[in-house]
């Protein structure tokens, strides 16, 4: 594709987190007297940040101090054991080494909350390969809002149609049209084909190694040499 640069989502994308997310969701939730989610209705509610995850996992009506109360414990429970199961989908670490050696600038926007992802990405990843790593900050609008992205382009100094989007969900594919970005989806995270190309997405890559294909990797491994 030629792109100067590639915006990574988080979890779903580089990340399998589901496991620690449900993990964190459910003790709260059973300390509450609610019955306990299974990985598959976590993975159906994840995507929009952790009190919208929340907020779709009570009853319907639940008021918004009991939202806010739990969402507070479920950060906390979270943030205590934020990587026990949580590690790279296979090939990532790969992929994101050569894409530094292709020159090209990478960067991780999510929305969970950003000191957590923080942690995280230096955990899994290591913090050092991407030009700017972001989650959720106060007062900043989450995903799918383009304002962190644009923060993002800016610091990367590239312009909106030179960058790749790389998400799992309906809301990074949002996000990277409001952006004016290339919305690319990966099929191996958190939903499926079909509303990845319902919500814009241009690309769909079903595989690691089909992601490396279309950022061109072994092309420009050819002209540097």
């Amino acid at each position: 594709m030629g792109q100067k640069a590639v915006i990574f989502d988080l979890d779903g994308t580089l990340l399998d987190s589901l496991a620690d997310i449900a993990d964190a969701l459910n003790r709260v939730l059973a300390h509450h007297g609610y019955a306990p989610l299974s990985i598959e209705q976590c993975r159906r509610r994840v995507g929009w940040g952790m009190r919208e995850l929340v907020r779709r996992s009570l009853e319907e009506g639940a008021d918004d101090a009991l939202i806010d109360r739990m969402t507070q414990a479920v950060e906390a429970e979270y943030q205590r054991r934020p990587v026990v199961k949580t590690a790279p989908y296979p090939g990532v670490p790969a992929l994101i080494r050569d894409m530094r050696d292709a020159t090209i600038k990478m960067a991780v926007l999510s929305n969970k909350p950003d000191p957590l992802v923080q942690v995280i990405v230096e955990q899994t990843l290591g913090r050092n390969w991407f030009g700017r790593v972001l989650g959720n900050r106060p007062g900043v609008a989450h995903k799918p809002n383009p304002q962190s992205t644009r923060e993002i382009l800016l610091s990367l100094e590239v312009q909106p149609e030179e960058c790749l989007f790389v998400g799992d969900s309906e809301v990074d594919m949002e996000t990277a049209r409001s952006a004016g970005c290339v919305p690319v989806g990966v099929s191996w995270g958190f939903r499926d084909e079909k509303t990845l190309r319902q919500a814009g997405a241009l690309q769909i890559c079903h595989s690691v190694e089909s992601l490396r294909e279309f950022v061109g990797l072994q092309e420009r491994r050819r002209e540097k040499t």
